[in-house]
């Protein structure tokens, strides 16, 4: 899976106002155009804090996460991409393609802080959940350690049920895959390891009505709409060829 790269006159940003504009992007025009960012206390679901750490050995955490920055979505398990046209700089905004099961998810997160040693990203509404990713690297007594971290409450009641229901094991396999490659490729070879930490048992049923921007819902309905006209255009065109063809 891979995004396309823009057409003319495309648009992937974020305006003065906070606000994503999204157009010549397929799915992402239909999830993102006119969002904004979404912090956590304006999600849904309980609120979870997951850290992510795997340890790479000696060697310098500047260039690793330069090396990890630069390659983000080659790390990330098969089947997920970003794009990040106008690069990842404090307020750009990247397109995301997750494959979730059987369904290609059209998102984005927004970039919020950038160090020689990390990159953190918001996520925006309709994004499956709210709050905050942060990839960083640190040398330790025991080596360098490359690290997520994940402040994330379900978006909406859709998402929350989905994470009860083996998101949470698909969003830590995700992580943990990532990692793992990155070690592999610097020639570590560790395994990672995870830390989980509910912070807030509590559902925010006054955000129940994020579930109208819920981006995976958004990507069925794009998709379904393509797959039709896709069908119509290939009606359209064999009967156009038996009409054009000379009578026996």
């Amino acid at each position: 899976m891979a995004i396309d790269p823009p057409s003319p006159g495309a648009a992937s940003e974020v305006a003065p106002s906070g606000e994503l504009q999204v157009a010549g992007h397929g799915a992402h025009d239909l999830t993102l155009d006119h969002a904004t960012i979404q912090p956590e206390p304006q999600g849904f679901g309980q609120l979870w804090k997951k850290v992510y750490e795997v340890t790479l050995g000696d060697c310098d955490p500047v260039p690793v996460m330069h090396a990890w920055r630069e390659r983000l979505s080659d790390f990330w398990p098969d089947g997920n991409d970003l794009a990040a046209f106008r690069g990842l700089e404090p307020g750009e905004l990247a397109l995301i393609e997750i494959k979730a099961g059987g369904l290609k998810l059209s998102t984005g997160v927004i970039v919020i802080g950038s160090t020689a040693t990390s990159l953190t990203f918001a996520t925006p509404e309709g994004h499956p959940f709210a709050g905050t990713v942060e990839l960083s690297t640190r040398r330790t007594s025991a080596g360098t350690v490359a690290r997520v971290e994940v402040i994330m409450r379900a978006s909406d009641p859709l998402y929350e049920m989905g994470l009860m229901l083996g998101g949470q094991r698909r969003e830590d396999a995700f992580w943990l895959e990532t990692l793992t490659n990155l070690s592999r490729e610097l020639g570590a070879g560790r395994r990672p390891r995870k830390r989980t930490r509910r912070l807030d048992r509590r559902r925010r049923w006054s955000h129940a009505r994020n579930v109208t921007r819920n981006a995976a819902v958004r990507s069925v309905v794009y998709n379904a709409k393509m797959r039709v006209t896709s069908t119509l255009h290939w009606t359209a065109r064999r009967l156009r060829i038996r009409s054009d063809a000379p009578d026996a």
